[in-house]
């Protein structure tokens, strides 16, 4: 019994390092100190690998550390390690909730930025719709989540030249904005601005 505790006792301090460099690295993230950040989460995701078969939390700390170790590529420019590590979130974040979990959409959401800096706008394209029918699901069609991502869409089509289907998507993103009663109004002010940009362009 004594032993039990003392293995009890020993694991669970250990785990609490994990939560420790996790926190740490989060803080550095958003800080903007990236490699301090890194460092700190590649340790705890090194020490949360010891408890995937013995913690039912485990996995989902590994999503999580393997998501922010991704934003910390992403923010450095090293966008293929970024997408490497967030697709392998992903594929975690999967296998514990379900493909349609709020988790997976925003996953997603930071593998299309990644494409997008990557200039592979289809991709990022395929990864935005595949949010938006999540969110879609979740939330409902007039949300602020959706009519946000109608907006990011809209900047694909930009960057395409697509003009006519960035209108759209744009015009739909202010439609629901306005239809939720959303409060940011500077933000709204500058997509009328964008979107009249877009009809007068040549």
């Amino acid at each position: 019994d004594v032993y039990k505790r003392q293995v009890f006792t020993h694991n669970k301090d250990a785990y609490l390092l994990v939560h420790g460099h996790t926190q740490m690295g989060e803080a550095y993230l958003n800080f903007k100190c990236y490699d301090q950040a890194t460092n700190h989460l590649v340790i705890a995701l090194k020490k949360n690998t010891s408890f995937l078969d013995s913690n039912e939390n485990a996995q989902a700390e590994n999503s999580y550390i393997l998501t922010l170790i991704g934003k910390c590529y992403f923010e450095s420019g090293n966008y293929d390690d970024a997408l490497e590590t967030l697709n392998e979130a992903l594929s975690t974040t999967k296998m514990i909730y379900d493909e349609n979990h709020k988790n997976c959409a925003d996953i997603m959401t930071l593998i299309s930025h990644c494409y997008e800096k990557q200039e592979n706008y289809d991709a990022a394209m395929e990864q935005l719709f595949k949010v938006w029918d999540i969110l879609e699901m979740l939330e409902g069609m007039r949300s602020e989540p959706c009519a946000k991502i109608c907006v990011e869409i809209s900047n694909i089509y930009q960057k395409k030249q697509d003009l006519e289907e960035a209108i759209k998507f744009l015009d739909r993103g202010i439609k629901t904005f306005e239809e939720i009663n959303y409060q940011n109004l500077e933000y709204i002010s500058e997509l009328y601005q964008n979107i009249c940009l877009l009809y007068t362009s040549p």
